[in-house]
């Protein structure tokens, strides 16, 4: 059975393109934990296996989710042949796991999974900003924080692209996704070469499923309908020195989903701050990625 990843910066769609694929007969979506990311990644860094007690998984608020008790396996655990167990599912082609952030552990999951596949969703940036603004978990970030956090999840997505073969990932436009679903989804049935599924496009019930209580507030819309005309909210809810700046640092995503610029007219003066604080990003995202990528770099396959 292989492992498919969705991934994508926060606030992309991740949860919507989770419940609708979870939704096919061949795939066992699991609740996002972050497992993957906080216990097998860290193993990778630290080359060797992680050992943790098995009251440290039941303590954790995300790991609640699997409906699991640690202490059957022992008081302590050895994560990766213990995840290689816990993975074991029958009668599915694919094991899937949903987590934003595996877009910057993109190589280190391929040190793991090396026949893995990948699911990365996109979306206009602009709506991206302005809807980690209104989630409860990125409301109180700063507009840098949000911004260098997005522009090196990219970075790092790019040197996983330019460095592996196409058709290890495959890329979906959020825009397209909810305009047409029956025919993204067919074409990603295809990658997976798998059959599509009309209940793919009744997604709400493996919704209940697979999003946690706490997470509601910012991913409702997953429980459906399918928000048809959900784009395009910045136009009268961001600045335009918001506008400016997101446009600025996400030149790659804007050129990979074909969206057009908005002409946006600032005094001299605030184009100038706005290009500083773009150029401080580019600089720190750009370390950021350099960092992250060679730590993984050169790791022996297990």
């Amino acid at each position: 059975m292989k492992r498919l990843f969705i991934v994508g910066v926060g606030r992309s769609g991740t949860s919507l393109l989770q419940s609708m694929i979870g939704a096919n007969s061949n795939v066992s979506m699991s609740p996002e934990t972050g497992f993957i990311r906080r216990y097998l990644i860290s193993s990778i860094f630290n080359r060797a296996n992680i050992k943790v007690s098995s009251e440290e998984l039941n303590n954790d608020t995300h790991l609640k989710r699997l409906n699991i008790d640690f202490k059957e396996y022992g008081e302590v655990i050895d994560v990766y042949p213990f995840f290689q167990e816990l993975s074991k599912t029958s009668g599915f082609r694919y094991l899937g796991e949903k987590d934003p952030k595996l877009i910057e552990s993109l190589s280190a999951l391929n040190e793991l999974f090396p026949d893995c596949r990948v699911l990365h969703i996109y979306r206009d940036p602009r709506d991206v900003y302005l809807s980690k603004k209104k989630a409860s978990w990125s409301s109180e970030q700063s507009v840098f924080r949000k911004l260098l956090a997005s522009s090196a999840q990219i970075k790092l997505l790019n040197r996983f692209k330019n460095s592996t073969n196409k058709s290890e990932i495959f890329e979906i436009k959020y825009e397209d996704l909810i305009s047409n679903p029956k025919k993204v989804l067919n074409s990603v049935c295809h990658y997976l070469q798998v059959g599509f599924e009309d209940k793919m496009l009744d997604f709400q019930d493996v919704s209940k499923l697979l999003v946690a209580k706490d997470e509601l507030s910012w991913k409702k819309e997953t429980f459906g309908p399918l928000l048809s005309s959900n784009s395009r909210k910045w136009v009268n809810e961001l600045s335009d020195e918001e506008v400016y700046l997101v446009q600025l640092c996400n030149r790659e995503i804007f050129k990979l989903g074909k969206y057009e610029f908005s002409n946006v007219k600032l005094p001299f003066f605030k184009r100038i701050i706005l290009r500083a604080k773009w150029i401080a990003i580019e600089i720190l995202s750009s370390f950021y990625a350099l960092l992250y990528s060679s730590t993984v770099k050169g790791v022996n396959k297990r």
